[in-house]
């Protein structure tokens, strides 16, 4: 099943015109957009995936409302293999003595 990401967009305009007085993305303002244009700020979201999917507009007080959604990217997590067995068995494991090859056994031969 699809499962949506939202993006609030509440957007303050200056009266005829595009410039944005301010803008508030899920609450937090946006203050490197103040004196920015809206359309441009739209077409960043556009770019970044997200959909315009509802405009409520407020001539009175030349404020926006948008909401924007864009596909949820779900991250399943593998479950983890178990591995308590093989560190219990680790633990349990004696060291084994070294046993010495001939290649350490060499003894040094003098010549007389």
């Amino acid at each position: 099943m699809q499962k949506w990401e939202y993006l609030l967009v509440d957007a303050n305009m200056y009266p005829f015109g595009n410039k944005l007085i301010s803008l508030y993305v899920n609450g937090e303002e946006q203050q490197e957009w103040k004196q920015g244009f809206l359309h441009l700020f739209i077409n960043e979201l556009g770019d970044e995936g997200w959909e315009l999917v509802a405009l409520r507009h407020d001539s009175k007080y030349d404020q926006n409302s948008l909401i924007f959604k864009r596909p949820k990217v779900v991250k399943k997590l593998r479950k983890m293999p178990d591995y308590s067995a093989v560190e219990t068995a680790t633990k349990q494991t004696k060291e084994i003595p070294a046993v010495e090859t001939a290649a350490t056994q060499t003894k040094s031969t003098s010549v007389d």
